[in-house]
């Protein structure tokens, strides 16, 4: 059984709490946040947890062995460091670091304290990524064309990082999980809020395969939108991630080319069947959380390694970069 901290008690940092509560292989549990108003809720919530304001007295106890970190974006760093320089193993919420040499320098000191350090990247555990990956890899897709995002919804504005940085680590995964790519070009285009931060980003690059991609990224659409289009020369699939039971759709395409009165050659696409792939609809969290555990506990290795978390970073500084003037 492993002593687990999770530094962070807000949105994001009760979920991990509750996901950790219910994964096998934890012993005691603690959480540490400053705010003494959400002691009560936290109390009242997850009655077995113990409530601490500071991790000065968890980081020295040999029996916690590891630190989920959700804190905002901004800290995900240094604390990463000092807990993986005082040898526990390391959860981090997404994104994991603000740019490509931190990520490496934690990477790099994981590796040489002997910890696992994993990036809260949720995706990765998600059933229907989970068969898009199995779909790529098989080679039922064909060669990879096109892959499209949307990712947005109305309200949580962030004051330490920007849309890019909040919400675009989930798309860099999907990216990095499906395609494995290095980037040749990226344009990135956005919007601020009032306070200087980005909240709506487009980012259009293309590939070394020559595969082109977009997002869209924003906190100020009205509906909420998770929706992924993948585009290959023989299968394109959508994916809307609310759709519940049927998050995937499988189109197969055939391409014809004809000649109309006109005398011109065309070619024409068609639609000859479509599928609904049935997923894994475990919870992602839940999952991502029992792996960490079990990487803790011997049990297995992290699945999302050093090469993972490098790229997806890569990939979301290259974004950025291409947002500043020349």
């Amino acid at each position: 059984m492993t002593d687990v901290a999770v530094l962070g008690a807000g949105y994001w940092g009760q979920k991990l709490i509750r996901a950790m509560r219910e994964v096998v292989g934890v012993g005691r549990m603690f959480c540490v946040d400053p705010r003494p108003e959400l002691r009560q809720e936290l109390e009242r919530r997850f009655g077995a947890v113990h409530v601490l304001d500071r991790e000065d007295d968890l980081i020295d106890d040999p029996r916690v062995k590891a630190v989920v970190i959700a804190t905002p974006a901004s800290s995900h760093y240094a604390l990463a460091k000092r807990w993986i320089m005082a040898g526990k193993h390391v959860l981090v919420e997404k994104p994991i670091a603000l740019d490509v040499g931190a990520a490496r320098e934690l990477t790099t000191l994981a590796e040489h304290m002997g910890v696992g350090l994993l990036p809260g990247h949720t995706y990765h555990f998600n059933g229907a990524e989970e068969y898009l990956r199995s779909f790529v890899r098989s080679g039922e897709l064909g060669d990879p064309l096109w892959l499209q995002s949307e990712r947005a919804n109305l309200g949580r504005f962030r004051q330490d990082v920007s849309v890019l940085w909040d919400l675009g680590p989930h798309d860099a995964t999907i990216l990095v999980d499906l395609l494995d790519p290095e980037i040749e070009t990226c344009q990135s285009t956005g919007s601020p809020t009032n306070q200087g931060s980005l909240e709506t980003c487009c980012v259009t690059m293309r590939t070394d395969r020559q595969v082109g991609v977009a997002w869209t990224l924003s906190w100020r659409s009205p509906e909420k939108v998770r929706r992924i289009a993948l585009v290959g020369t023989r299968h394109t699939v959508l994916w809307d991630d609310l759709e519940g039971a049927w998050p995937l759709r499988i189109y197969r395409t055939e391409f014809h080319q004809e000649s109309p009165s006109t005398g011109h050659a065309e070619v024409v696409a068609r639609v000859t069947g479509v599928s609904l792939p049935a997923v894994d609809h475990g919870e992602p969290l839940l999952k991502e959380c029992q792996h960490f555990v079990d990487v803790v506990n011997g049990f297995t290795q992290p699945v999302l390694g050093a090469r993972h978390i490098l790229n997806v970073t890569a990939v979301l500084a290259r974004a950025e970069a291409a947002l500043r003037p020349a």
